[in-house]
């Protein structure tokens, strides 16, 4: 990946990613009310969305290819409040899929 997508864009969205708050907030917050049960986030970046999943997700499984972006997800999330879900990261689409694994929803995360 490009020094912008590997270092600049995960920084970016860390500081501005979800601002204005009030405004981003409520879009993701009505975005997300009618998802439940498994759910695979893709692009899910630092992991915003975290913080609106509604309590009949179950779990959450965040597919972002980029290993700064994650890092700083995983940095994000153990400071938030959505630590009652499960979730982890995964490089590859082909990681996540296996034949006994359901998905309930699929969230596709290009800055909700």
């Amino acid at each position: 990946m490009s020094i912008y997508c590997e270092h600049f864009f995960p920084w970016l969205m860390e500081k501005i990613g979800d601002y204005p708050k009030e405004v981003i907030g409520q879009l993701r917050k009505d975005t997300l009310k009618g998802v439940s049960g498994k759910v695979l986030d893709i692009g899910f970046g630092i992991g915003f969305n975290m913080l609106y999943y509604p309590s009949s997700v179950k779990s959450v499984s965040a597919l972002e290819p980029s290993e700064n972006m994650n890092k700083r997800a995983a940095r994000f999330n153990a400071e938030s409040s959505a630590m009652g879900y499960l979730w982890c990261f995964h490089a590859q689409l082909k990681a996540f899929f296996s034949p006994s694994d359901g998905v309930n929803f699929t969230v596709f995360d290009s800055g909700i």
